[in-house]
């Protein structure tokens, strides 16, 4: 969530919905949840980050909805990179594009 709300402010974007499969994440930022946890500094930058954004409305996605920024996410966090791509997407997530589209 950090991450992609610093890639909006980057942007320049000024109406996001921000979506995550981590309920805890939403409510937290929602205000709807204390957010004093083991996740505090990194929710506290998601805040930061909303807070630069005209208009930004966080909701709730399911996994099941959300399996390929789940791979993303997963990959980046058990490599420790952070990347950003333009045109072709990342090689270990085209076969999960493929079968998103092909299962629509």
């Amino acid at each position: 969530m950090r991450e992609g709300l610093a890639l909006i402010n980057r942007l320049g974007c000024n109406n996001v919905i921000a979506e995550s499969d981590s309920t805890k994440i939403i409510e937290a930022c929602n205000g709807e949840e204390a957010w004093w946890c083991e996740s505090s500094a990194v929710l506290a930058d998601c805040i930061d980050e909303a807070s630069m954004v005209i208009n930004v409305v966080f909701q709730h996605c399911p996994r099941e909805a959300n399996r390929i920024a789940h791979e993303l996410a997963r990959s980046c966090f058990s490599s420790m990179i952070s990347c950003n791509w333009v045109d072709d997407p990342p090689s270990f997530i085209l076969e999960s594009l493929v079968n998103d589209v092909s299962n629509v």
